[in-house]
């Protein structure tokens, strides 16, 4: 598992905050594509400072026991991206789970426009919680993936679906 974690890291590093699209078909029941993630990103990172906006665009794509995601927020304060991806956590609803540096291939970027980025950073520890929550009534899933930074910067990206989307019953 450490291997993959590596390489996976070592490809990001390559890649960086390029526009690289989906990475998965679009028909596949486990992705979300940019017409169906909903939550916001809320960041404090160079270039942008401190906002909060709903996602512009991006993906979450759940397969083999790993979670792959590219949330993007774009306003005036510029565009900033919460991006990566982590083996999937078990955990329910009401609990987090930490994971350090060679846990996770989650990073950040921030620039004045779309994939230009200026700030462009691997995340040094990624805090993973789940929530149900109501909204209008109904029950929703919440995900909130925090990401901190060895310059201070911070990113949390918060995914919201139906409690019988993705997994069923809260899970996943």
């Amino acid at each position: 598992m450490f291997r993959t974690i590596a390489v996976a890291a070592a490809i990001l590093t390559a890649v960086g905050c390029q526009n690289q699209g989906a990475i998965v078909d679009v028909d596949q029941p486990s992705f979300q594509n940019s017409n169906d993630v909903q939550g916001r990103l809320i960041a404090d990172m160079p270039v942008t400072g401190a906002f909060e906006d709903r996602f512009s665009d991006g993906y979450v794509f759940k397969s083999y026991g790993m979670i792959d995601f590219e949330l993007n927020a774009n306003g005036e304060y510029g565009w900033g991206m919460l991006a990566g991806g982590f083996e999937r956590p078990n955990i329910q609803a009401g609990e987090s789970v930490t994971l350090q540096e060679f846990d996770h291939w989650v990073y950040a970027c921030s620039g004045p426009d779309t994939f230009d980025a200026e700030f462009d950073e691997p995340a040094e520890e990624v805090t993973i919680s789940k929530d149900i929550v109501e909204i209008d009534g109904e029950q929703f899933v919440e995900v909130t993936i925090t990401a901190s930074f060895s310059n201070g910067s911070e990113a949390t990206g918060v995914v919201v679906r139906p409690v019988n989307g993705g997994d069923g019953n809260g899970e996943g």
